[in-house]
């Protein structure tokens, strides 16, 4: 046994390797810290994915508030169209100033009530 160990130490690395299995034996890992480790890396990453869960919802409110916007802009745009078609159907049909008047006076107030020429 003694001619064995003699051998190791000549060796180098099957003593080192023989010394750390005996010192992990002796000293076993403590598991308290690997756990406070494991517990600070979950918290990072908690608050990573909650930071996460935020930009989502933001951003799924932005693009809400965009399609709201471009909805509005389309109705806008519609108004305006079906307001130009009956000026010009007015324009064109119309045969006196006083005619004219009255039936701009109509066209306001069916589109802006309370307004008048």
């Amino acid at each position: 046994m003694g001619a064995l160990l003699l051998f190791a130490v000549l060796l180098g690395w099957p003593a080192s390797l023989a010394a750390t299995w005996t010192l992990a034996r002796i000293y076993p890992p403590r598991r308290g810290l690997y756990v406070a480790v494991a517990q600070v890396q979950q918290e990072r990453c908690g608050g990573l994915a909650d930071q996460l869960d935020l930009a989502v919802a933001q951003a799924e409110a932005a693009r809400t508030r965009i399609t709201h916007a471009q909805d509005q802009q389309r109705a806008a745009e519609q108004a305006r169209d079906a307001l130009l078609a009956a000026l010009q159907d007015l324009l064109a049909r119309a045969d006196t100033p006083e005619e004219t008047t009255r039936d701009l006076n109509h066209l306001i107030d069916r589109y802006h009530p309370g307004g008048s020429l």
